[in-house]
This record gives C-alpha cells, structure tokens and sequence, in this order.
C-alpha cells in the first residue's frame, strides 16, 4: 500500500515539568515489563464522506500536535527517559511525532495484514523501544479520514494506561466531545515499591524462550450476533451443572472458544504422533492460558481508573484432557469448563490483596 512519510518531528509538554516531578520513580511492575511499544490504531472517517479537504486536514493535524503537547503536560513521564529501570528522567525531552500521507482510502487498512503500515517503521522492525516513551504516526487518507497510531512503551504504562491517555487526548482535541479530560494520578510506585539498585530483576527482557521463534498474527472476526448467540449456548448448557455463577461475558465466551480450538488442534497433532510411536496408556493433553489482568479494580483498597503505570499481573488459567479416542474430533469438555478455569485463575488474583503476596508470586513466575 501507498503510505508516504512527509514530515517527522518531537512534540514536547507545552508546559515544562516542574522541578519537584523531574524523577518519576517506577514500580515494582515496571521493572518486569520489557522496553517494547504496543500500538493502538484509532480511525476517525471523514465527516463528509467526500474527497479530502487538504485545509481541513491540515487544521485537524494542528488540532492533534497542539492537543498532544498539552496533554503531555499532564502525563508527564510519557515525554521523559527511563533510566536505570529504577526512574524517568522527566526531562520534557518529547516523543516522536510523525505525519504521512495515505493513497488510499480507509477501509483498504483494516485489516491485519497491511494495518501495521500505518505504524512507524521503527515499530515494526525492532524489539525494543528507542529512547522516546511514545511515538505517533498521524495517517492522512485520500478520502479525508484520518488514522492515528500511538505506540507507548510497556516500560512505562500498560494497556490500560494507554487508553486513559488516549481518552484524555481525544477530549482535548476534541474529537471527544462527550468524554471530560482525565487527569492521571502516580501512585503505583507508592504501593508497588521498585527494587533497590544491584538487585536483579528477573522480568520478561530476559525470557528469551521466543527469541528466534517465527510469531504469527492472524485476526479473527466475531460479529455481535454470533457472540450473543455463543454466550446464550454456553449459559443454557452450564445450567444443568451449575458450574457457572453468572452469565459468560464476551471476553469470556470468545477466549474459551479460542483456547478450547486451540486444545483440538493440539490434540489431532499429539493423537496422530501418539499412534505412530508406541501403544499405551492415552496422552494427557495439557494446556495453559495466560491473559494481563487489571489489578486497579483488585487492590485493598482500589486504585482509581486514571491510576498511570503498569499495575497489572498475569492469570493463569489451566486445563488437562485425556485423549480417549484418537478418532474422534472434538473434546467432551465444553465451553463453560474453560470458563470456570478462566474463572478460577482471576480468582486467584483477587485473593492476593497485599502487595507482598503480589510480589512473591511475580518473583517465582
């Protein structure tokens, strides 16, 4: 596809950071998380639906630079450094901001295969982030829309983070406009407390359980109906067993379709090897489904929304099954079993209310 790169520049705080907030301490949780961006790709569709209006565009693209350096006055450590992996160097020093241009229209790049283009190229080619803690690629499309990339660095924020941030930006570029302006609050290093320095960090830069490996991306469509219709099937079948409490929500159903296909597919693999090695006892198929979940909601007391930071930990959800029959295809376990696993993970987490008991089981992971 037809992307051009026309202009790259650093957008700073539009009011410098105060002497007393230059060092931003990180948490407990940011030390574990690796240096690497995780980007989000907001669409906005020409008002009109007509031909580009260069002018309006180009007012737009002001609107957006001049709202961004406003609200990185107020999520100030997004503009600074990491350094060490103990602070942020608060420094005003900016993020990447980049403009191009799209000979397209909209609709060609939403799709996974080609909607990476609309990342900065650094994004996609490397592994760890540069030095600026965000960078944002504003995408001009042909047919006047307008896509908006923004990739932060999982050092400093976690997903949910990103989207408090983005919110916050889009009120004040108005593009928003029912959604008030959020400020932030900093309290994560407070009640996660960094480790000291000369103490190793055992975090996720150091796996390298994925370094060589070929990672596919593939996107799977789940229409509105076909969700509802799913959480409708799994709700009336876990009557009879009382398994479930409440009612599937769609992360719930979705997920557990995934990981129970994910678990048959497995299983037709190991049968097939199985049979052509030795006879026996059936194999145990084995399975583990890790997921982030936000700890904001989950702390005694609860941090609020806005809370900036990584404060988030891993579920880990479990399932065996012993393969009975190699020529059957489907598993007996049905879909609200893995709910209940997904379940039971969460729980886990929401029993763990200290940060001690946070701390021990992120050390031994």
């Amino acid at each position: 596809m037809k992307v051009h790169v026309v202009s790259k520049e650093i957008i700073k705080p539009s009011k410098q950071t105060p002497p007393h907030l230059r060092n931003f301490k990180l948490s407990f949780l940011d030390q574990l998380l690796p240096p690497f961006y995780f980007p989000v790709v907001v669409f906005y569709s020409a008002n009109d639906g007509h031909e580009s209006n260069n002018n309006d565009q180009r007012s737009k693209a002001n609107i957006l630079k001049k709202s961004l350096s406003e609200t990185l006055t107020r999520y100030y450590p997004i503009a600074g450094r990491v350094r060490d992996n103990i602070f942020v160097e608060c420094n005003d020093q900016g993020v990447d901001y980049i403009e191009a241009k799209v000979n397209a229209v909209m609709f060609d790049f939403m799709n996974v295969d080609v909607v990476h283009q609309l990342h900065p190229s650094y994004i996609v080619f490397d592994d760890v982030a540069k030095e600026a803690q965000l960078a944002v690629q504003v995408n001009l499309f042909n047919c006047g829309g307008i896509a908006i990339s923004v990739c932060l660095s999982h050092k400093i924020a976690d997903g949910s983070a990103q989207m408090t941030f983005l919110n916050s930006w889009a009120a004040t570029a108005g593009l928003a406009p029912d959604k008030q302006i959020v400020y932030p609050t900093f309290d994560s290093a407070a009640i996660f407390p960094a480790l000291p320095p000369g103490v190793h960090v055992s975090s996720l830069e150091s796996d390298d359980s994925l370094q060589g490996k070929n990672v596919v991306t593939k996107q799977f469509l789940f229409s509105a109906s076909k969700i509802t219709a799913l959480r409708a099937r799994i709700a009336t079948e876990s009557r009879s067993s009382n398994i479930l409490s409440k009612h599937p929500t769609r992360t719930e159903a979705v997920s557990a379709l995934v990981w129970k296909s994910f678990m048959e597919t497995s299983r037709v693999q190991v049968s097939r090897e199985f049979a052509l090695s030795t006879a026996g006892e059936k194999p145990i198929i084995r399975s583990k489904a890790n997921f982030a979940v936000n700890l904001r909601t989950r702390l005694n007391p609860p941090l609020p929304q806005p809370s900036f930071g990584n404060i988030m930990m891993y579920a880990t959800a479990e399932s065996t099954v012993i393969d009975h029959d190699e020529n059957t295809l489907g598993f007996a376990e049905p879909l609200h079993g893995f709910i209940s696993q997904l379940r039971l993970g969460v729980s886990k987490i929401n029993d763990m209310n200290t940060y001690g008991n946070y701390k021990k089981v992120m050390l031994s992971s």
